[in-house]
């Protein structure tokens, strides 16, 4: 593969998931492929920071329930967001497998990156 992309689908990943998902990239790769993976993120500002995780916990689920009924993702996106932190949390995952890899903000940190290539 010349390129892989995914979006907002990282934070529900095990640490071990996450792992094999490094190893898997990695492999389908072609020597100088890059990757670009997103996901929502919890700004480190205490007081937008705290806004967001209102929004995301409180205000998100309320909209997925009115459009599309009680869907669990929705009411699991706090808690979700919370354990999974940045991509900055999975960047040495990545690293130990072989990948070159830099994280970057997005919208003041309510989403994270993590870009990266293959080298070779």
């Amino acid at each position: 593969m010349d390129y892989i992309v995914s979006a907002f689908g990282l934070k529900t990943l095990s640490r071990q998931a996450m792992t094999e998902l490094a190893r898997e990239i990695r492999r389908i790769l072609k020597p100088g492929g890059r990757f670009s993976l997103i996901e929502i993120s919890f700004p480190t500002d205490w007081l937008f920071g705290a806004i967001f995780r209102w929004y995301v916990s409180a205000v998100i689920p309320i909209i997925g329930r009115m459009c599309l009924g009680d869907i669990e993702c929705y009411r699991m996106l706090g808690a979700y967001t919370t354990a999974f932190g940045s991509c900055d949390r999975i960047a040495p995952l990545f690293r130990d497998i072989g990948l070159e890899v830099s994280v970057k903000g997005h919208f003041y940190d309510c989403a994270t990156s993590l870009v990266g290539y293959k080298a070779g």
